[in-house]
């Protein structure tokens, strides 16, 4: 017998009548496959994962900047999680799935998937359908998802997201022109594969997304921004930009005519104000005389004359877009106006990601095909927000990890990623993949020391925890797994609030600070009112305070406690127990 008979053999007449009017509802069009459950879905009813720090790998090496996350464990579990702490938080997902192409790349329930399983399709689609459906309530209503795929199942993974985001969230399918190919098709060298592309909701997203900075005009910004800072002469801040081009090979020879800098030290570069028509020059339209506000003289006049009618040309003067420092005048073009394009759907990327990862482990063979950091660092430069936050919960090699950090420091950004990846055998050392892989990669890019000692770069400056997911199993009564639960929060909570400098810490309570707050988590709730005299002594600046208070109810023992601070009460772990709740609510109804 099969999964499928198995299932209705012992089933009674009423409750076969009722499976048919369940199936008689089901969609007459659309995805379709036969669910098989995973076994990790299966536990999560009985057990419930929390966060646990690992201390010793902790980095905080860039003080009021985000913290970076990597989160150890199935992405199941990361994602519920997440669904706590970062519920409409998420501005950009980012993820690189396995592709299933039967070459023991897929890993469901323990087992490799290989091309003979014929269940192959179905088991990926089973593994991927609960991981979107959570991915899409952390992001924000105008926040974006990117799922690398190949043709293999490109089109099942289109229909399953037009199911869970809608088809009218659908932005494209971006195509990844590679350097490399394989030979998976008949006399057929494959040589792209997809970014499939959706929104959460499309009306709350604008013009200026998918659209790109072009050229090395980040640096631009980033020297004139500090020339600002500093008050520089506009001929000092010249003079630096000319440097800045002369010494980086990446700025265009179009970028390098932006050299001249206004009072407002915004960059600009100076156009001809000749006419290019061939029969203007008899024209007296364009013929008169334009005097030089700054020298009073006639200035020397195109051969064909002035591109501009002579009052165009005195509003264009009034607006200061004309350039007189010469005796032939110039059109003003400034950087702004031009700076962005929307990003084209064929994206050609001939970087290798296997030469990224040697370069940081300086050795080969480090991991199998990761993807360029160039190319996640196109797409995030496409998202027009710089203080958003990243996730990636297939981080695998952490590619995404070490684009956020670089593109911070090419833009002066303050992005926050969040990676999750198992600790599974991975490459030809059968090594861990969030241990010896994931971690030491992004430790390096910060630290800009290798594991063997050696320099790999100058390092960026940034903050980073690194957390495993473990399990209590559940507990038979409500009190006693509340009680439980709530002993394991600490972890959970700094995540969701972003509170991490320690100020107090016992068994009865803890008090953490973050940039904006106080974060307080008080076991004992008879302990409530000296944990806010603590709090009155400490907050001078009068921030707000948010405090976890556990209870068996959903009352957090809320009452005036004459604080002359705003005061958020919070019952813990009520939040948490309530999310796993309807998560496993939500995945039954997915198993009918």
């Amino acid at each position: 017998m099969n999964d499928t008979s198995d299932k209705y053999a012992n089933f009674s007449h009423d409750e076969l009548v009722a499976e048919i009017n369940c199936l008689k509802k089901h969609k007459k069009y659309g995805l379709v496959w036969e669910h098989k459950t995973e076994k990790v879905i299966e536990d999560f009813e009985t057990q419930q994962p929390y966060l646990e720090e690992v201390t010793d790998k902790r980095i905080e090496d860039a003080p009021g900047e985000p913290t970076n996350l990597i989160i150890e464990g199935d992405n199941f579990e990361a994602l519920s999680i997440l669904n706590y702490t970062h519920a409409g938080k998420v501005d950009v997902i980012y993820i690189d799935p396995p592709y299933n192409t039967g070459n023991k790349d897929f890993i469901y329930n323990d087992n490799y998937v290989d091309s003979e399983d014929e269940f192959r399709h179905s088991k990926w689609l089973s593994f991927m359908e609960p991981r979107l459906r959570l991915a899409r309530i952390l992001l924000k209503d105008d926040g974006v998802l990117l799922i690398s795929i190949n043709d293999i199942e490109h089109a099942s993974l289109i229909m399953l997201c037009d199911e869970i985001f809608g088809k009218e969230s659908f932005v494209c399918d971006f195509i990844w022109a590679k350097n490399s190919g394989n030979n998976n098709s008949i006399a057929v060298s494959q040589k792209t594969e997809y970014i499939v592309t959706y929104v959460k909701i499309k009306d709350a997203i604008n013009n200026s997304y998918f659209s790109q900075t072009k050229g090395s005009f980040n640096q631009i910004k980033k020297i004139i921004e500090e020339c600002k800072e500093k008050k520089l002469s506009t001929s000092r801040t010249q003079e630096l930009l000319r440097e800045l081009y002369k010494n980086d090979p990446n700025i265009s020879g179009g970028t390098k005519q932006y050299k001249y800098v206004d009072d407002n030290y915004e960059v600009f570069r100076v156009s001809d104000l000749g006419n290019p028509s061939s029969t203007a020059w008899n024209n007296p339209e364009y013929t008169y005389n334009l005097i030089n506000p700054k020298t009073g003289s006639i200035c020397t006049r195109p051969k064909r004359g002035w591109l501009y009618k002579k009052k165009d040309m005195d509003e264009k003067i009034r607006n200061n877009l004309i350039y007189f420092d010469s005796k032939v005048p110039g059109l003003k073009r400034y950087l702004n106006a031009v700076e962005t394009e929307n990003l084209s759907s064929l994206i050609v990327n001939n970087d290798l990601g296997n030469r990224d990862l040697e370069k940081v482990f300086n050795k080969n063979e480090v991991f199998p095909h990761p993807k360029p950091v160039s190319l996640i660092k196109d797409f995030m430069r496409s998202y027009p927000k710089h203080d958003s936050v990243v996730l990636d919960f297939f981080a695998g090699s952490g590619t995404t990890g070490q684009a956020v950090l670089e593109l911070n420091k090419e833009d002066g950004g303050h992005r926050q990623f969040i990676l999750c990846t198992n600790n599974g055998d991975k490459g030809p050392d059968s090594v861990k993949i969030a241990e010896d892989i994931t971690y030491p990669r992004v430790k390096t890019v910060i630290t800009g020391e290798r594991q063997d000692g050696s320099k790999y770069s100058d390092g960026i400056p940034a903050n980073l925890r690194y957390y495993k997911i473990n399990h209590r199993e559940k507990k038979p009564s409500i009190d006693a797994n509340r009680q439980d639960m709530a002993a394991y929060m600490e972890d959970i909570i700094q995540v969701k609030e972003n509170a991490y400098k320690q100020l107090e810490v016992n068994e009865d309570f803890a008090i953490y600070e973050s940039n904006e707050k106080y974060v307080g988590l008080v076991f004992e709730p008879f302990l409530l009112e000296e944990v806010i005299t603590d709090l009155k002594e400490r907050n001078e600046e009068k921030r707000p305070v948010k405090l976890y208070v556990f209870s068996y109810s959903r009352d957090a023992f809320e009452d005036d406690y004459g604080a002359d601070f705003e005061i958020e009460f919070v019952a813990m772990p009520e939040g948490l127990l309530k999310t796993y709740a309807h998560i496993v609510e939500e995945q039954k109804k997915e198993d009918l």
